[in-house]
């Protein structure tokens, strides 16, 4: 098996008050495939926990044409196309009922060691099991984000227990959660999330305090570009992010 997909209908708890899909359930459905995926190929969360192994997100890069709305049905598609010693690339694609594709998106993986916290080489035995799609989903991939000093427009957060996922860390899609609460009203109200890209740079928490904080970077008559950074209070960076916000008609 190489491709994979599941049908999903929209959820009235998955959409704003917009009546669109919200970011964070986007990522939810990319994530559900994926995990459905693993399953399938006998590398679901427990049996790779028994090997001593789990996937950690590295990176995010996401386009959205058209969200999808409360009842709408899509078809969410994935498939590895690479592994290279550390890192696993898979992407994904969501489709309309018409088979339009509406959303597409390129995640990198890296397997950990549970007990050291620390990656390790991706064995033969786990890349065979998914096999290798050549294809690619977007023109665009990955963000080289430079570093960046951003010490303004700055929200604080606690983490709750909630945040946390089975790897013990904060889960990763409450990252853009977080981001999209500082983005001002005006650009809330009148524009909408066409892209956006993630580097996660270090895990974290609960019971720690987090920072997140932007700066705009280009705006012209029908967009504007942000970019955040998510850090904790003792300055360590967490995560570094860019979004793209196009007005709507």
């Amino acid at each position: 098996m190489n491709k994979y997909g599941k049908n999903f209908e929209i959820y009235y708890y998955d959409v704003d008050k917009f009546n669109r899909i919200t970011p964070l359930s986007i990522l939810n459905y990319l994530e559900e495939t994926a995990i459905s995926h693993s399953w399938s190929v006998g590398l679901g969360c427990e049996e790779l926990y028994e090997k001593g192994y789990a996937w950690v997100l590295s990176k995010w890069h996401v386009e959205i044409k058209r969200y999808p709305s409360f009842k709408d049905k899509i078809y969410v598609e994935t498939w590895a196309s690479s592994f290279d010693r550390y890192f696993a690339n898979r992407w994904f694609t969501i489709k309309d009922e018409k088979g339009s594709k509406i959303i597409s998106a390129a995640s990198q993986w890296i397997l950990i060691d549970i007990d050291k916290r620390r990656a390790v080489k991706i064995p033969k035995e786990i890349s065979d099991c998914y096999g290798v799609v050549d294809e690619i989903a977007t023109d665009e991939s990955f963000r080289n984000f430079e570093k960046i000093e951003i010490d303004e427009n700055k929200r604080k957060y606690e983490i709750r227990r909630s945040d946390i996922d089975t790897n013990g860390h904060v889960n990763n899609k409450k990252y853009i959660e977080w981001i999209i609460e500082t983005i001002p009203d005006e650009i809330y109200e009148n524009y909408y999330l066409s892209s956006f890209d993630v580097l996660y740079k270090k895990e974290t928490s609960y019971g720690h305090s987090i920072y997140a904080s932007y700066i705009e970077v280009k705006k012209d008559e029908n967009s504007v570009q942000y970019h955040h950074v998510i850090r904790l209070d003792d300055d360590t960076e967490l995560a570094r992010i860019y979004t793209k916000w196009i007005k709507r008609a």
